[in-house]
């Protein structure tokens, strides 16, 4: 107990038993009397004591009923330290939750899921936390900052953090260190903000680091205010953030693969593998709704004279920058590929004949600084194969390029 004989002699054991096992000193009783019952005369349980120093000791006591000198009815109980057993237990329940932790994680992965969610939730479960969230650099309208991409707090995905030393989230992915504010007013910042749905009174902020330099942060936020975090919850912690940046950065290289498989290396728009993989979808969509789709393509005039004089590093940059005119003209809702060589298709829901006519003059215009082009299209007609649409617009385009170049035309209604 860690106190002196005469404090305990004469005392009840209430003042020395931890308050949330006040509840054994009732049931000793009740116990023992079962145990009378069976024929037993003795039971044993755990308890806690709080010592002078405020330590906790761990107690396996053995209660046992016995005859006194005289006869009396005397209680015997023999209490043995088992406290470093229950440290050692805890120490083996949490690596097992913290191995369950990264297991998880490590399986979403393999799954080819994106891991966010699995590594706020599991960051929240091992630091017994009220609140975690995962924020990622990105360039905010030509500004870096940390966006939140996974979050256990309603509405905290896709906030954005400043990237100012200033700020504690942003303090840990500059320097790569763990940064821990035991309360608000010790470091104000747009974080409490965004964790407050959560009461988030205590925050921690560690890196997520792969290959020497900070990827990414997760923000952990307790609910009552702490003095430092608890050693277990660091260290979990800590193992967390490693398999946690192995597993991001897996995800982000297979996500680039994935981006890279349909998308033209030059231009950056999407190739010929996403056209076949998005405008069926666009098609379908079109069809349920009773709309019609206009698919278009577009060709660099005389583009091979072009290679041919200035070489094809010229060209390259030609292409570079009709691709981007192209971006700014169309609709958010069309879909602009490269087709191959000088050509670039367009699918544009929802355009009639004269709706589409007017867009891609638009875009025609639009290029012709850059280079002049010509345009050939054809509106979908019901249930007809989109091959044939294209077919159509390309033979459109071909006329176009007959007619002297530089010019828009629809393929025939017939």
């Amino acid at each position: 107990m860690g106190r002196p004989e005469q404090e305990l002699l004469g005392s009840s054991t209430v003042p020395f038993t931890h308050p949330d096992d006040l509840h054994t000193n009732r049931e000793i009783g009740t116990l023992l009397a079962a145990a009378l019952a069976r024929g037993e005369n003795a039971v044993q349980l755990e308890k806690r004591y709080v010592r002078p120093d405020g330590g906790v000791v761990w107690a396996w006591l053995t209660v046992t009923m016995t005859t006194g000198p005289q006869g009396q009815e005397w209680t015997l109980i023999h209490p043995q330290d088992i406290t470093a057993r229950k440290a050692a237990e805890e120490a083996l329940r949490r690596s097992e939750a913290d191995l369950a932790a990264l297991n998880r994680i490590a399986r979403r992965v393999q799954a080819g899921e994106d891991p966010r969610r699995e590594i706020v939730g599991s960051a929240r479960s091992v630091a017994g936390a009220a609140v975690a969230a995962l924020c990622e650099p990105e360039d905010g309208a030509g500004v870096p900052v940390l966006r939140v991409t996974a979050s256990t707090a309603a509405g905290a995905v896709g906030a954005r953090l400043p990237l100012d030393p200033a700020s504690p989230a942003a303090d840990a992915y500059l320097s790569g260190r763990a940064v821990f504010v035991p309360d608000p007013s010790a470091r104000p910042g747009p974080e409490w903000e965004l964790l407050h749905p959560a009461h988030a009174r205590s925050l921690l902020c560690r890196p997520l680091v792969a290959k020497g330099a900070a990827s990414a942060v997760l923000l952990v936020g307790w609910s009552s205010p702490l003095a430092a975090v608890r050693e277990e919850w660091e260290r979990s912690l800590l193992l967390l953030a490693d398999g946690a940046a192995a597993a991001l950065q897996h995800a982000r290289v297979v996500a680039e693969l994935a981006a890279s498989a349909v998308t033209d290396a030059l231009t950056g728009l999407p190739n010929r593998r996403a056209w076949e993989e998005r405008v069926p979808g666009l098609a379908a969509a079109c069809a349920r709704a009773g709309t019609p789709l206009t698919v278009a393509v577009l060709d660099v005039d005389r583009f091979k004279a072009l290679n041919d004089s200035e070489g094809h590093l010229a060209g390259d940059r030609l292409l570079v920058r009709i691709a981007q005119v192209l971006r700014r003209e169309v609709r958010a809702e069309d879909v602009v590929a490269r087709w191959g060589g000088e050509e670039f298709a367009l699918a544009l829901p929802g355009c009639s004949a004269q709706e589409a006519r007017v867009l891609l003059e638009r875009v025609r215009l639009a290029v012709r600084p850059v280079r002049s082009c010509s345009v050939g299209f054809a509106v979908r007609r019901g249930a007809e194969p989109l091959e044939d649409v294209l077919g159509r617009a390309d033979a459109a385009l071909y006329a176009a390029k007959q007619a002297g170049r530089d010019v828009v035309l629809e393929a025939p209604a017939v």
